[in-house]
């Protein structure tokens, strides 16, 4: 140890202190009544050195993470931008390989499905007798008769076809040519109730057993399933899921039917509701697994309208049946014009719709979805105020008044429904110009075959989904409720769908449900490809940025954000307008910077936004977020022949002093009542009119009265029609 004092005072500069040595120092130092000042001053240097020496090891090390965790982030940022360009190239082989196997309809199966398509089986002239005679019919569609051909063959079938393809015919003419009973389990009871309506006016006799069946009539079924030998013209049973996992008696009865050979085949409507992956998983559905085991022999066929790969390879591990013969119809109509509107208020909103249905479809026949029941009422309301002929339907109003709308409709009189998902199962409305989303569809399944109600006879229709931010969150708290775990995961493929602007939407559909279309083919049939402005990719990296950091220091476990707080607060701080800076915070939740918070309550459920797992990679400036921008506010689209209307401008709402009072009123709608969730408000459907009261009583053979029906209207997610 070196010691050197300095001129005017005792301060000591160490030089070169080891252990050993400071130890006996400090020894020294407590022997010592009062130690001297030069001792004092080598332990005070001798701490500070240490502590020194321990900061800059410590600092170099923080420096050397930071290094290495900028590394990796570079890293990540190159791998996902090679993983972008591996997916393209995937989609261009997929492309190459969908062109290559066209013609010879998948190689190897194309001699199959020949097979399955002969008219000489010993069925053939029978099937061709009942098509003509009992269902009227000259032709079959696609893949009607190959399927009939595998059903009566006795071998497992899945048929997927499009909304209004003729899927009921494939099941329906095979039980009226062959002997003994089929069983359709169906979970719709009102499409089961138009089924059996349509059928017995087709002479054919159908029946049902559900919650709704009375005992009377449930006696009667189960004795011909007793003794299936006896006179009865029983054809078709339709049964829900349910009762098939809860009745030990029905499982009896139809085991005693199969022994007897009288149990001819099992349909599965819906099929798609047995997979979790599906976008209306069933947990009943699933116990079908069974009737494999218990009635090998049975042939099974499943019918959905919509189901991706992943979902019917998982419906055949379910139901056991994994070599069966495998149906599935192109996604693509032809005649469907598909575009996205932005929507902005709720009255921006309703006058935009009035102003379409007036200027494009006036007096034409349409359908607008709305997610709630109080939101198709609100819009009915609007609908009428303006001129329009339009008619409420959901699943609160009495049978007695959706049967009313729903005639009315059927015969022109009424143009328009505003309805949930309630209404559509079923309806087969050839000249249906138009499907209108007022809100998010909760799937892009659920969409594509709401949408598909409209143009079934072939003609020129239009499918118009009106986007909004704020739908996404509403929706986003129900989708998590859902039994299958992936309602998020739906959703987010809709929300994607819709801030495309960029791509085709026919391309974006036939990915979802894996299938590969050339965006050629859609001969300007949807807004991307008709648009006369093309929408650019921006990368918004620094946008992008500014969010995610002023999320990550403001939220906190005291205060956290909603979508609509995160998206106020950061407006001036971004240079985006409002439409895409609200687009860019769904893209960023979209890609997992952002993920969601939620917060339960008994009473319902807050939607909050934290940083996501992705979020560091802001920070890399090599880090792409893109996003589809178009030059204009709105979406500018070329309508491909427009439908001609009368009006050369939009018509102007009507006075309400002037107008017809609306067909869909309150009529106690007080202060109490608002007040008191535990009252109903009462809505009165009015149909004084002439053309009204002359139908009301030719449908119900009495005097037109005014219908009182009951919406309890208390917290909007209640009221959603979940079928």
């Amino acid at each position: 140890m070196a010691l050197q004092s300095a001129d005017d005072d005792d301060l000591m500069i160490l030089d070169d202190v080891d252990d050993q040595l400071l130890i006996e120092i400090c020894q020294a130092a407590e022997q010592e009544k009062s130690p001297s000042r030069q001792v004092l001053h080598i332990l005070l240097w001798v701490a500070v050195s240490k502590a020194s020496v321990s900061t800059s090891l410590e600092n170099d090390e923080l420096i050397a993470i930071d290094f290495e965790i900028a590394e990796l982030d570079s890293q990540i940022a190159h791998l996902y931008k090679q993983r972008s360009k591996l997916e393209q190239r995937k989609q261009e082989l997929k492309r190459t390989l969908n062109n290559a196997l066209k013609s010879s309809v998948h190689g190897f199966q194309k001699d199959a499905v020949e097979n399955w398509r002969r008219t000489d089986y010993p069925w053939s002239k029978k099937v061709e007798h009942v098509l003509n005679t009992v269902f009227k019919l000259q032709t079959f569609r696609l893949w009607q008769l190959e399927t009939i051909n595998v059903t009566l063959f006795g071998k497992d079938c899945i048929l997927i076809m499009p909304t209004g393809g003729g899927k009921s015919l494939c099941f329906q003419l095979p039980a009226v040519v062959s002997e003994g009973i089929t069983i359709c389990v169906s979970p719709l009871i009102a499409l089961v109730e138009d089924q059996i309506h349509q059928l017995h006016a087709l002479g054919i006799d159908a029946r049902a057993i559900n919650s709704s069946t009375s005992k009377t009539d449930a006696a009667a079924i189960m004795n011909i399933l007793n003794n299936p030998n006896q006179n009865h013209q029983m054809k078709i049973l339709y049964v829900t899921p349910e009762k098939l996992a809860k009745s030990k008696t029905m499982m009896t009865k139809l085991q005693k039917l199969y022994e007897m050979k009288q149990f001819a085949r099992l349909v599965i409507d819906e099929v798609h509701c047995c997979s979790t992956w599906g976008h209306d998983f069933r947990p009943d559905f699933k116990y079908l697994n069974i009737f494999k085991r218990l009635f090998p022999k049975l042939p099974l066929l499943g019918l959905t309208a919509t189901a991706t790969t992943k979902v019917i390879e998982d419906v055949k591990q379910i139901l056991n049946i994994p070599h069966c013969v495998l149906f599935k119809a192109p996604f693509n109509r032809k005649n469907l014009y598909y575009e996205v509107w932005r929507k902005d208020s709720a009255k921006d909103c309703m006058e935009d719709l009035a102003r379409v249905i007036t200027q494009r479809f006036d007096k034409q026949s349409g359908i607008v979805y709305c997610l709630s029941q109080k939101d198709s009422e609100d819009v009915c309301g609007y609908l009428q105020s303006y001129g329009i002929k339009a008619g409420c339907y959901h699943a609160s109003l009495t049978g007695r008044a959706r049967t009313q709308v729903h005639e009315k409709w059927l015969k022109n009189e009424v143009h328009v429904i505003c309805a949930t998902i309630a209404f559509g199962m079923g309806i087969d409305k050839p000249d249906v110009r138009f499907v209108i989303h007022h809100s998010l569809s909760k799937t892009i399944e659920n969409f594509y075959q709401e949408s598909g109600r409209a143009g079934r006879d072939d003609k020129q229709s239009h499918c118009l989904l009106f986007f909004k931010y704020s739908d996404v969150f509403r929706l986003a708290c129900m989708a998590l409720a859902e039994k299958s775990g992936n309602g998020l995961k739906n959703l987010y493929s809709i929300v994607d769908y819709c801030l495309n602007e960029t791509r085709c939407r026919r391309d974006c559909i036939a990915e979802h449900f894996d299938e590969v279309f050339q965006a050629g083919d859609c001969h300007k049939m949807c807004d991307v490809c008709s648009r006369i402005r093309k929408a650019t990719k921006k990368n918004c990296r620094s946008d992008a940025q500014i969010i995610i950091d002023y999320l990550k220091n403001t939220v906190t476990s005291k205060n956290r954000l909603t979508a609509l707080k995160l998206f106020e607060q950061t407006t001036k701080l971004v240079s985006l307008n409002r439409e895409d800076h609200q687009r860019l915070i769904l893209r960023l939740l979209l890609d997992r910077y952002i993920k969601e918070d939620f917060h339960l309550t008994p009473y319902n459920s807050i939607c909050y936004l934290i940083p996501g797992p992705r979020a560091t990679r802001v920070n890399d400036l090599q880090c792409e977020i893109y996003l589809d921008v178009i030059e204009t506010n709105k979406i500018a689209t070329t309508v491909v022949k427009e439908t001609t209307t009368t009006a050369e401008q939009p018509r102007k709402k009507q006075n309400i002093l002037t107008v017809p009072k609306p067909k869909l009123r309150w009529v106690n709608d007080d202060k109490k009542v608002v007040d008191k969730p535990s009252l109903k408000r009462v809505l009165e459907y009015d149909d004084t009119d002439s053309d009204a009261n002359e139908n009301v009583a030719v449908l119900n053979g009495e005097k037109a009265v005014k219908q009182h029906i009951t919406s309890v209207i208390t917290d909007e997610f209640d009221e959603l029609d979940f079928l």
